[in-house]
């Protein structure tokens, strides 16, 4: 018998704490599967994983990482939740911004609130975080101009 709405009803409010929630959730059973399939993509220049957990416990993981998302599923279907939508130019945008921001509060001046630089440095640095921007900017353009009259990256439409 197919039931006619959620059995778990929610204000607006509780759903989007759920969907909140969920999503998050499913983020990071995302990286669980990655660490899972392929660990080493998850090494970075300042980031090295250490495998400490044995293999065969990885694997035995699976399964209860796919129980998991079959759970957020049923949450889903049960509480009425909305998948959140975001054009994959919005999300680029959001992280491309975040992280230029995150390189201007690393510029020579912003930096006094750690200690002075020494004049040297702060030259060096300069140059370092300004080149780091440009690249970044250089990124953005790539991935979001418009390559046609018709195509907005401005996530409005």
């Amino acid at each position: 018998m197919t039931q006619a709405g959620p059995d778990i009803p929610l204000r607006r409010s509780q759903r989007r704490r759920f969907e909140v929630v969920l999503q998050s959730l499913d983020e990071a059973l995302s990286r669980l599967e990655t660490l899972v399939s392929a660990p080493e993509t998850l090494d970075r220049p300042l980031h090295r994983l250490v495998a400490d957990i044995a293999p065969d416990r990885l694997q035995r993981a699976r399964p209860l990482v796919q129980a998991l998302r079959a759970r957020i599923t049923e949450g889903i279907a049960r509480m009425d939740l909305q998948p959140g939508v975001m054009r994959t130019s919005q999300y680029v945008r959001a992280i491309l911004s975040t992280q230029r921001i995150q390189l201007e509060d690393s510029r020579a001046a912003a930096l006094r609130g750690y200690a002075a630089l020494r004049p040297e440095a702060a030259a060096r640095v300069e140059q370092y975080v300004g080149a780091m921007v440009d690249d970044l900017d250089a990124l953005t353009h790539t991935l979001l101009a418009p390559t046609s009259p018709d195509e907005s990256t401005d996530g409005n439409q």
